[in-house]
């Protein structure tokens, strides 16, 4: 597809994925509501993107702003919604293992320098 049909309502449509793909993953590694609030429009010369929106603890957006012109996102938030999340999938005191990470911690890969060749922690540098 041609980049410039990639265009919706004069908002670039990659611009508006990569400002929520952040917030869907804040929200949904924290099991919490996210909102996020962006300025829309021409203002002193800078053309924003705009793209508020609120994101429930699952992931998924419930409500986003389509315009660049003034506008508001609104959703019904019922914060008992995040005990779920906090329960099951990011209960941590059930499903995190330090003793595992041995393996990780203990070990330390191969360094490059910043020509990509190996660099030698005996080297002095």
């Amino acid at each position: 597809m041609n980049v410039c049909a990639m265009v919706a309502g004069g908002l670039g449509i990659r611009s508006q994925f990569h400002n929520q793909l952040s917030m869907h993953a804040g929200a949904g590694q924290n099991g919490t509501w996210g909102v996020g609030v962006a300025k829309a429009g021409m203002e002193e010369g800078v053309d924003s993107i705009g793209g508020s929106c609120i994101i429930a603890p699952s992931g998924e957006v419930v409500a986003r702003c389509l315009i660049r012109g003034d506008e508001m996102a609104i959703a019904r938030c019922d914060l008992d919604f995040c005990a779920v999340y906090k329960r099951t999938t990011f209960n941590f005191d059930l499903h995190r293992q330090p003793q595992a990470y041995g393996l990780i911690t203990q070990r330390k890969g191969e360094t490059l320098a910043a020509d990509g060749t190996l660099w030698a922690a005996s080297s002095g540098v």
